[in-house]
């Protein structure tokens, strides 16, 4: 959701961890050079994000216009989504904990 938008619905299927690490380096980049993108391997949908004073702009490759939402917002709410898909995972499947890319993902 996306100022009241739900840009995700129209991504269709995605992997969990694939999205997970992509919105987790998104947030790292916006953080680093003020902005980052997201691009879909299960289709041509694209989504870039551009950090502007005390927002982000998001620029939907398959909607006109643009959304945007408070940086500081949009930044909790990644580390929020992040840290809950490590902690469901790890719940869900203990053996988790030992893969490289997962741990990698919680730091």
């Amino acid at each position: 959701m996306v100022a009241g938008e739900n840009i995700g619905r129209r991504w269709g299927s995605v992997p969990l961890l694939d999205f997970t690490a992509s919105v987790k380096f998104l947030r790292d980049s916006i953080e680093r050079f003020g902005e980052g993108m997201i691009d879909f391997t299960e289709n041509d949908h694209s989504v870039r994000f551009v950090s502007h004073g005390d927002s982000v702009r998001v620029e939907d490759s398959w909607a006109s216009g643009v959304l945007a939402c408070h940086k500081e917002e949009f930044l909790a709410a990644v580390t929020c989504f992040v840290d809950r898909v490590i902690q469901d995972l790890a719940t869900e499947f203990p053996a988790i904990r030992s893969n490289v890319f997962f741990v990698q993902l919680g730091e």
